[in-house]
């Protein structure tokens, strides 16, 4: 195979490496989501029903405060060592609505028990403060949930960012196409047709590749061409 050829199903290589590398990238960053959305489920919940019944209207503080202990309960019960940082990104503002929320109980609570107070005039406004600051936290919270289904966590494998020339040394491997190509193609979940291919691309990149090798790295990035299906169609 001419050099030209080679450079040519290097690249055809680097297209399917790099779609494989996205797909996962979005696969981590799913995974994530999910793992955060069940984990502050409860605690979403405690914290939504707080906002619709105050949005509803017609609320009494034993019921408010019932709805506000459910809150801090279910924050309570969080095994935050087991969050990662970008589901803590999203539990840290909805603990600031927790706190927004339980603040209000006091002066509430103050203002029900004195005959003297005027609630619509004097606790009503500082109750309501509260509550917009503790909505606000909510949407913050939303906001940080959403960023998590489209960026993968820390430590997931970037897209690109391999050289698609030839490794001759044995450190130059991870950082080229090649050794990204075993990354990717060859682990656990490999393909069945692939398997020849891998296990002889493995080899031969074991301690970078020698010019007595490059036909033997031609015909295993042929095969994993061919068993991904990354030629263009005019090839197939």
């Amino acid at each position: 195979m001419s050099d030209g050829e080679r450079r040519l199903r290097a690249s055809q290589l680097a297209q399917g490496v790099q779609a494989e590398q996205r797909e996962r990238r979005a696969a981590a960053a799913e995974k994530a989501w999910k793992t955060c959305v069940k984990q502050l489920a409860r605690l979403t919940a405690a914290v939504r029903e707080t906002e619709d019944a105050l949005d509803e209207g017609g609320v009494y503080l034993d019921e408010y405060s019932a709805d506000v202990a459910a809150i801090v309960r279910e924050f309570d019960r969080l095994d935050i060592a087991a969050l990662s940082d970008p589901c803590l990104a999203v539990a840290a503002p909805l603990e600031q609505a927790a706190s927004l929320y339980q603040a209000a109980v006091e002066p509430w609570s103050a203002c029900d028990l004195s005959y003297s107070c005027d609630f619509n005039a004097r606790a009503e406004p500082l109750l309501q403060k509260g509550w917009r600051l503790a909505d606000g936290e909510r949407v913050q919270a939303d906001a940080a949930l959403r960023r998590m289904r489209t960026t993968p966590p820390a430590g997931t494998p970037k897209v690109g960012g391999f050289a698609t020339s030839v490794p001759q040394d044995a450190g130059d491997v991870e950082r080229s196409v090649y050794g990204q190509a075993v990354f990717v193609y060859c682990g656990s979940s490999m393909d069945v047709a692939a398997s020849e291919a891998c296990s002889s691309l493995r080899a031969i990149l074991s301690g970078g590749v020698n010019s007595d090798e490059l036909d033997e790295l031609d015909g295993a990035t042929q095969g994993l061409i061919e068993a991904h299906n990354l030629a263009p169609e005019s090839e197939s």
